[in-house]
């Protein structure tokens, strides 16, 4: 396993060798899912966490990717990447390098044994932050890092090119409690009758923070969420958790 584990370092490492060639067909993308990231605080956690769901499009097979990125967090911390739900989320050989130094972090992925990465569009990871205190925007932005980290894709000629990214790269931020539907500070009885408001009543307005109506993590909002926090407030039940109500991406 180390020598398959070094294998696909190598090859990461010596992809702008490679030669360089076209986007064949329609110009692959990279891009964030959100404009925002929902920092969500609940009762257990002292410090909010966030996440950013970053995805990619390719028109023909890839046989290697390298996304690097430069970062300004404000009062943030870069946490952690996952891979789990994505795209790529099967392949052994994937690769995240921080330079906290310098704010760059570089992702990667690799198939050596598998096939190349099938044409489609989907998730290739999620980047996690924590919030330290107040926080401003959050700014993220693929860029070169000398002498050898771009934004590459390889096809399936061992050519490089370069996907066009979407971004975007300022992003907003929005500090949530979990549970708060109505989004004033408090989570009561009158979140309880804005979600029945909303659910069904037509026209009533959804909640400002879409995750903050999902208490229960269910990733929509429904009766259930209503029920949730009658329980919380009224029986003492489970404390709403972060939720999942995101815009879709395509």
């Amino acid at each position: 396993m180390k020598s398959k584990l070094g294998f696909a370092a190598i090859i990461l490492l010596i992809l702008s060798g490679l030669a360089m060639a076209n986007d064949p067909g329609v110009r692959d993308t990279v891009y964030f899912c959100d404009n925002t990231i929902y920092f969500a605080v609940t009762q257990s956690d002292a410090t909010p966490a966030g996440f950013l769901r970053l995805n990619f499009y390719n028109d023909s097979a890839v046989s290697a990717i390298t996304i690097p990125f430069l970062y300004a967090l404000g009062f943030a911390t870069f946490d952690s990447v996952s891979f789990s739900q994505s795209r790529i989320e099967s392949l052994p050989f994937k690769t995240v390098n921080f330079d906290t130094l310098n704010n760059k972090v570089l992702l990667g992925a690799v198939p050596v044994e598998e096939p190349p990465i099938a044409p489609g569009r989907g998730g290739f990871a999620t980047l996690w932050f924590t919030a330290l205190s107040s926080l401003a925007g959050i700014s993220l932005d693929t860029t070169f890092f000398p002498p050898n980290n771009h934004l590459y894709f390889s096809n399936s000629s061992a050519e490089l090119y370069t996907p066009v990214w979407k971004g975007p790269t300022i992003l907003g931020v929005s500090v949530y409690k979990a549970g708060d539907a109505n989004n004033n500070g408090f989570v009561d009885l009158a979140d309880v009758v804005f979600l029945i408001n909303y659910l069904f009543k037509f026209g009533y307005p959804a909640p400002p923070v879409p995750p903050a109506g999902d208490p229960d993590g269910g990733c929509d909002i429904d009766l259930e969420d209503v029920i949730y926090l009658v329980n919380y407030i009224l029986k003492g039940g489970p404390a709403p958790v972060p939720g999942c109500i995101f815009p879709v991406c395509i």
